[in-house]
């Protein structure tokens, strides 16, 4: 009996071995979507203090060790399929099927998914802790070890060092523990050593290394916020001419908020009636990136220095009075932000871009064309835009019903980690957490979307374990 459960085990390690090898050489040889350097890529090889610190000191290490960008992208790409191979381990042992298994891995072959690793940014590093993240709670989920829950505690955390959005995964570690609770039998104390330490030692190393590489005193690092350009971006689009502002940074606030609320008023004049709502999301994105780093940046640069605080300090604080002010606006903005991330290529979907093409001929002058490409306002038909924009809407819908069937679930005392569809209502919910999260803190972009592509090509394969199953049983 030993040797047979041996046996099964090396077959088990054997096969998602040779699958993982096979996604790597295809991911080595198929050409990158994308340029290797983005507009990004000096952020982190010059460790900005607007990054966070695992990704560029990984970075850093690599070049100290003599390495070129070339032989970094396959130093991404190797560590990506070795995190992939404890990702299809871990199915395997939760029962997945092997055909099931190899469809998961060619699932994390999709060109633009994969792409990502061929590029110098944090995604490479986060999709591949994502797969250790999956692979920990799946492992939970099959065998109730605190290790395991311990190791996803720790992966949460890393995660939050290579991109601090994944903050709002934290919830993920006592839901997994609340529904594989019955057969752990660790003391509580354990339990929530096992869940907090991991996680809070790495962001503790991130911050503190963050500090120390850039001599900056803990409170200084609110100089250094990222969150400070996107607030501003989204004030951008919600600024009106008739606000009114106050604190000792009154006068600069209304300058700014007046100039901002001309720029935009042609904006809002060519979206509002915009077609298809789906790709308008996405269109509305742009306009409101534009406001990131670019629209009117020198001129908020001086007003902060007249008003005498940091620039950060000056783009939050204003931003948070014209949310006060348009709170139904600020609402409907994450709402559109929610819709975009789940429909990224609908500009392209042959019928939007149809009718948006019509549209915006028929507008007449295109608002700030200078900071937005005219391939967003004048989208080009795709039809690989169909088997994209299709599935994600659908996944979209798909993870918002799991994770409502999940949380009743829970509520009614059913939600068990041995059921298929509430494993795959937890990761639905997970997808969810982030999407609704990252649409508090930003407009739709394709590779915010991507950090949950792994999780919903599981929550696929779950299903997917689940229907062959109940087709056997009707079967039998």
């Amino acid at each position: 009996m030993q040797n047979w459960i041996r046996s099964a085990r090396n077959d088990i390690v054997v096969t998602s071995a040779l699958f993982c090898a096979c996604y790597l050489i295809f991911v080595l040889l198929w050409p990158s979507y994308y340029d290797t350097m983005s507009p990004d890529s000096g952020g982190y090889l010059e460790f900005s203090p607007l990054r966070t610190t695992f990704y560029p000191v990984f970075l850093a290490a690599l070049k100290a060790a003599g390495l070129s960008i070339p032989k970094i992208v396959t130093v991404q790409l190797t560590i990506s399929a070795f995190a992939l191979f404890f990702c299809v381990v871990a199915l395997r042992r939760s029962g997945g099927p092997l055909w099931l298994a190899g469809l998961f891995v060619l699932l994390q072959a999709h060109p633009y998914f994969s792409s990502y690793h061929h590029v110098i940014q944090a995604e490479s590093l986060y999709f591949s802790g994502t797969y250790l993240l999956i692979a920990a709670l799946l492992e939970f989920f099959k065998r109730q070890r605190i290790v395991d829950l311990a190791w996803a505690s720790l992966s949460i955390g890393i995660l939050i060092g290579i991109r601090p959005a994944a903050v709002v995964l934290l919830p993920m570690l006592p839901l997994a523990y609340w529904i594989a609770r019955r057969p752990v039998t660790a003391r509580a104390l354990v339990v929530f050593v096992a869940m907090v330490i991991p996680a809070s030692a790495a962001i503790l190393v991130d911050r503190v290394v963050h500090m120390s590489v850039h001599r900056l005193a803990a409170t200084d690092t609110e100089i250094y916020s990222y969150m400070s350009y996107t607030m501003l971006a989204q004030s951008a689009m919600l600024v009106r001419s008739d606000m009114k502002y106050d604190g000792p940074s009154a006068a600069q606030f209304a300058s700014i908020g007046s100039r901002l609320s001309k720029v935009y008023e042609p904006v809002h004049a060519y979206l509002d009636n915009m077609p298809a709502l789906p790709a308008r999301a996405v269109i509305e994105a742009s306009y409101e990136n534009a406001a990131l780093f670019h629209v009117m940046a020198g001129d908020i640069k001086n007003a902060a220095a007249a008003a005498g605080i940091t620039e950060s300090t000056f783009r939050k604080e204003f931003a948070k009075q014209v949310f006060v002010q348009n709170p139904d606006g600020l609402i409907k903005l994450v709402m559109t932000h929610y819709l975009g991330y789940w429909s990224l290529v609908a500009p392209n979907f042959p019928p939007f871009a149809k009718s948006i093409n019509a549209y915006s001929k028929s507008f007449g002058t295109i608002p700030l064309t200078e900071f937005v490409k005219e391939d967003i306002y004048f989208p080009k038909a795709s039809l690989f835009s169909i088997p994209n924009f299709l599935p994600a809407i659908f996944a979209g819908i798909g993870t918002l019903f799991l994770a409502i069937y999940f949380v009743i679930m829970l509520i009614r005392g059913g939600a068990t980690s041995t059921n298929l569809l509430v494993v795959a209502g937890f990761f639905s919910v997970m997808c969810q957490i982030y999407i609704g999260g990252i649409s508090v803190m930003t407009a739709a972009q394709p590779r915010y979307f991507f950090a949950i592509y792994p999780q919903l090509t599981l929550i696929g394969i779950l299903c997917l374990q689940r229907l062959t199953a109940i087709a056997a049983q009707k079967r039998a």
